[in-house]
């Protein structure tokens, strides 16, 4: 009899809870963990997004902008050193999602949009080794290719949401980014978002004489 009350307690409280009202403004930062168009170069992401919610939750538009640096220490297969690869994001995407979960708490979207992207590429084009008289190698040349563009696309994500409390929430993501130039890259990611409502202005009335 216990363990049944006590289960219909929680419940009660499950549900209680389920039914608060759902705020229609959002903030969210996210890091990402992001691939390059070489599978090999990949580093932290870290965006922002503001987001509007519709139709009691269900369909989201967001925009989120982002930054990510990257760096590697380039080599010979005999350890001669080559210089650093520079790698830099700014990313833009304007995101269309839908929530196959009729749930306030927990959140499944799927969603896809424009993506515009800048870059800024200086890796290693080529070098040129020499033998010195000891027998060891060492470089007389290294060439760098500077790239610098903005780059269009799309990007696909799929992402889980769940609210601590009513403007509180917690979120993961996985998806890819395909642009035109810079090829695909793929990420995943963990972050915090807020929930906000704005307050409706109380009009005066007028005082009849």
């Amino acid at each position: 009899m216990r363990k049944t009350l006590l289960f219909l307690f929680f419940l009660n409280a499950s549900l209680t809870y389920a039914q608060f009202p759902l705020h229609k403004n959002s903030v969210r930062a996210t890091v990402d963990y992001m691939t390059l168009a070489n599978p090999d170069d990949a580093g932290l992401r870290f965006s922002v997004q503001a987001a509007r919610h519709f139709l009691n939750d269900r369909f989201v538009i967001a925009a989120s902008f982002g930054y990510l640096t990257y760096s590697a220490d380039q080599q010979t297969f005999t350890d001669v050193p080559l210089g650093q690869d520079q790698r830099t994001r700014i990313t833009g995407d304007l995101t269309f999602l839908y929530d196959f979960l009729p749930t306030n708490r927990h959140a499944l979207r799927v969603g896809a949009g424009p993506s515009l992207w800048y870059r800024d590429d200086n890796i290693l084009a080529g070098y040129y080794l020499v033998r010195l008289p000891d027998g060891s190698l060492a470089t007389t040349s290294v060439q760098r290719e500077r790239r610098q563009a903005n780059d269009f696309g799309y990007h696909l994500t799929v992402e889980y949401e769940y609210l601590i409390k009513p403007n509180i929430s917690l979120h993961s993501r996985i998806g890819y980014a395909d642009l035109i130039d810079g090829g695909i890259s793929g990420m995943a990611g963990l972050g915090v978002g807020y929930r906000f409502s704005f307050k409706k202005r109380a009009v005066a009335q007028p005082v009849s004489q």
